[in-house]
């Protein structure tokens, strides 16, 4: 039996953000002065990154060449108005930001000043099962700090860890015995799904949120991006602000063994295609699809303008269908980031706010803020969606109204269902948010709802602003 999910494709299925593991097991015959001699050298190419967007964002980089190029976590993204870096001596940068890429998990920053000391590389096969290895960044007291382990496996697309991450560490260089960089650290690895770290930093100067200590368990293990990719992707942000990576534009349900389509975005080459909520994916160019990770994955690996054939069963009959795959754009990427770790991105809050309860229903989220129609969503869960007549298992229960509430005004009432808004589907709370950010002042916006069985629409105006 699958675990539930909801994947918006291509989602980045990686891990981003880096905290405590249980204690690893700490391999090879790398003696004390050895690994203090690569504390030493590799830390001079270490730096803490601090990004603001409302609140702080603080992660590790690694300088990778002499133009003063650092990569770091792609939870340093493009919403974030400052971003500035600290070395291990106390000098601090601004920083602008170049890019990012969701399949990695990766940014691209730039220090304005030079003269920061990159870091050796190593080359793409020198991370083995086996060998020594360790993650170089900052202790809680701003010193290097250095943990070691071994290389628990590795492959193309990621290399796995056997040892313990320092908070704040996602960013960090993983590094072989001869301090040669083999990888960035991404964060711990907990089953194939993201984790999110929260830690308040009491030795850095100011408040704010630090990609850090896990709010679930561990496995003890940690996941790095290999050199070889590091460089590809830092390569193709330099010279064109972004990775190339494939999209076509469906969210997906993973669950009781199956991948089904329950939205499909407008104007996308999944909509030109003809694909349809409802829909089971079962295999792409002839290959069965096991998960909604492969399925992210052979959809990102391939470039905008390529034609794939997707296998799908709509009741009960398989058909194939070919589509020209879409650009996964920057705006689509950081969506995904906003929709994923809403907590780190409050940029998108400031304009529609959204406050999380846990109620005996489930988690309600509350839309209020600078943009707003006022009032408290709750996404469908199956078993809601059979209770309120949504057929086809998607919408946004209203479970309450703030004073003064324009979408009480036009004549929502608790209990509706929200399955449209200006024609579009929704699904998710995040797609409401994002209709609504773009609206004006005093604009309406078109919402369909079900009630009692029945469709209604209403014009809602939007606030704010």
């Amino acid at each position: 039996m699958f675990k539930r999910r909801l994947i918006a494709i291509g989602a980045a299925l990686g891990l981003f953000a880096a905290g405590l593991g249980q204690a690893a097991t700490s391999a090879a015959p790398v003696d004390e002065q050895k690994i203090e001699q690569i504390l030493k050298s590799v830390a001079v190419s270490v730096v803490k990154v601090e990004a603001r967007n409302g609140i702080r964002k603080v992660a590790t980089g690694v300088v990778i060449d002499k133009d003063g190029t650092i990569v770091t976590t792609a939870l340093i993204s493009p919403g974030d108005e400052k971003i500035t870096v600290l070395t291990f001596e106390g000098k601090q940068f601004t920083a602008d930001f170049k890019g990012f890429d969701m399949e990695s998990g990766l940014a691209v920053i730039q220090v304005k000043d030079k003269g920061l000391p990159a870091i050796a590389l190593g080359k793409a096969g020198e991370a083995r099962p086996g060998t020594w290895t360790a993650s170089i960044g900052f202790s809680p007291e701003n010193t290097p700090a250095i943990t070691q382990g071994i290389v628990s496996s590795a492959n193309d697309e990621r290399i796995r860890l056997n040892l313990w991450v320092m908070p704040g560490a996602s960013g960090s260089p993983v590094v072989n015995s001869d301090g040669r960089m083999t990888g960035v650290l991404r964060g711990t690895y907990v089953d194939e799904q993201p984790v999110v770290f929260v830690f308040q930093d009491r030795q850095y100067a100011g408040r704010g949120t630090v990609v850090s200590r896990a709010e679930a368990s561990s496995s003890g293990m940690a996941v790095a991006v290999p050199v070889d990719v590091v460089l590809s992707v830092a390569g193709d942000i330099k010279k064109n602000g972004k990775v190339l990576r494939g999209w076509i534009g469906i969210d997906v349900w993973e669950g009781e063994g199956r991948l089904e389509i329950v939205e499909v975005k407008a104007k996308s080459p999944a909509e030109l295609a003809k694909f349809m909520a409802g829909d089971i994916i079962v295999r792409i160019d002839g290959r069965d699809i096991s998960s909604g990770l492969v399925f992210t994955r052979e959809i990102r690996k391939r470039k905008p303008g390529n034609e794939i054939v997707i296998g799908v069963r709509r009741e009960g009959v398989e058909k194939e269908v070919k589509v020209k795959i879409g650009e996964y754009s920057e705006e689509e990427g950081r969506r995904e980031l906003e929709s994923r770790f809403t907590k780190l991105f409050p940029r998108l809050e400031d304009q529609v706010t959204i406050y999380q309860t846990l109620n005996d229903d489930g988690i309600t989220t509350a839309l209020t803020g600078s943009k707003k129609i006022g009032m408290s969503l709750q996404e469908l869960t199956r078993e809601l969606a059979v209770h309120y007549g949504a057929k086809d298992g998607k919408g946004l229960l209203v479970t309450h109204f703030p004073g003064d509430s324009s979408a009480q005004k036009a004549g929502l009432k608790i209990g509706d269902v929200l399955i449209k808004a200006d024609g579009q589907a929704l699904g998710k709370i995040s797609t409401l948010l994002m209709l609504i950010d773009q609206k004006k002042k005093d604009e309406k916006v078109k919402i369909e709802i079900l009630r009692a069985g029945k469709s209604m629409t209403f014009d809602v105006t939007v606030v704010g602003y």
